[in-house]
Protein backbone atom coordinates (compact mmCIF):
# COMPACT_ATOMS: atom_id res chain seq x y z
CA UNK A 1 0.00 0.00 0.00
CA UNK A 2 2.85 2.37 0.70
CA UNK A 3 4.19 1.90 -2.81
CA UNK A 4 0.81 2.91 -4.20
CA UNK A 5 0.99 6.11 -2.15
CA UNK A 6 4.44 6.93 -3.52
CA UNK A 7 6.30 6.22 -0.29
CA UNK A 8 10.03 6.94 -0.61
CA UNK A 9 11.97 3.94 0.69
CA UNK A 10 15.39 5.47 0.22
CA UNK A 11 15.40 9.24 0.84
CA UNK A 12 19.10 9.57 -0.04
CA UNK A 13 18.62 7.89 -3.41
CA UNK A 14 15.56 10.03 -4.07
CA UNK A 15 17.50 13.22 -3.23
CA UNK A 16 20.33 12.09 -5.54
CA UNK A 17 17.90 11.43 -8.39
CA UNK A 18 16.16 14.76 -7.88
CA UNK A 19 19.49 16.60 -8.05
CA UNK A 20 20.64 14.69 -11.13
CA UNK A 21 17.37 15.28 -12.95
CA UNK A 22 17.52 19.00 -12.16
CA UNK A 23 21.13 19.15 -13.34
CA UNK A 24 20.23 17.34 -16.56
CA UNK A 25 17.54 19.96 -17.27
CA UNK A 26 19.95 22.78 -16.43
CA UNK A 27 22.59 21.41 -18.80
CA UNK A 28 20.01 20.95 -21.54
CA UNK A 29 18.82 24.54 -21.16
CA UNK A 30 22.20 26.22 -20.61
CA UNK A 31 24.67 24.02 -22.46
CA UNK A 32 26.97 23.64 -19.46
CA UNK A 33 27.02 22.33 -15.88
CA UNK A 34 28.62 25.32 -14.17
CA UNK A 35 25.68 26.07 -11.90
CA UNK A 36 25.88 29.25 -9.81
CA UNK A 37 25.77 28.42 -6.11
CA UNK A 38 22.59 30.44 -5.47
CA UNK A 39 20.75 29.09 -8.52
CA UNK A 40 17.24 27.73 -7.95
CA UNK A 41 15.03 26.01 -10.48
CA UNK A 42 11.62 27.40 -11.33
CA UNK A 43 10.24 24.84 -8.85
CA UNK A 44 12.53 26.48 -6.22
CA UNK A 45 14.87 23.48 -6.02
CA UNK A 46 18.26 24.70 -4.81
CA UNK A 47 20.31 23.15 -7.57
CA UNK A 48 23.31 25.41 -6.97
CA UNK A 49 23.52 24.26 -3.38
CA UNK A 50 23.15 20.61 -4.41
CA UNK A 51 25.96 20.88 -6.96
CA UNK A 52 28.19 22.65 -4.43
CA UNK A 53 27.56 19.91 -1.88
CA UNK A 54 28.27 17.19 -4.45
CA UNK A 55 31.55 18.88 -5.37
CA UNK A 56 32.65 18.93 -1.74
CA UNK A 57 31.72 15.26 -1.26
CA UNK A 58 33.25 13.89 -4.45
CA UNK A 59 35.53 11.51 -2.52
CA UNK A 60 32.45 9.88 -1.00
CA UNK A 61 30.57 9.36 -4.26
CA UNK A 62 30.41 5.99 -5.93
CA UNK A 63 32.09 5.42 -9.28
CA UNK A 64 28.64 5.20 -10.89
CA UNK A 65 27.63 8.56 -9.43
CA UNK A 66 30.84 10.21 -10.63
CA UNK A 67 30.40 8.72 -14.11
CA UNK A 68 26.82 9.99 -14.30
CA UNK A 69 27.94 13.49 -13.40
CA UNK A 70 30.90 13.30 -15.78
CA UNK A 71 28.48 12.48 -18.61
CA UNK A 72 26.84 15.84 -17.88
CA UNK A 73 30.28 17.50 -17.98
CA UNK A 74 30.02 18.32 -14.30
CA UNK A 75 32.46 21.04 -13.26
CA UNK A 76 34.22 19.65 -10.21
CA UNK A 77 35.92 22.88 -9.24
CA UNK A 78 34.21 26.23 -9.54
CA UNK A 79 37.54 28.06 -9.34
Amino acid sequence: RLDQLGFVWSPNEEAWEQGCRALEVYVEENGHALVPQKYQTTARYRLGRWVSTIRSRRAKLSLEQIERLDQLNCVWSSK
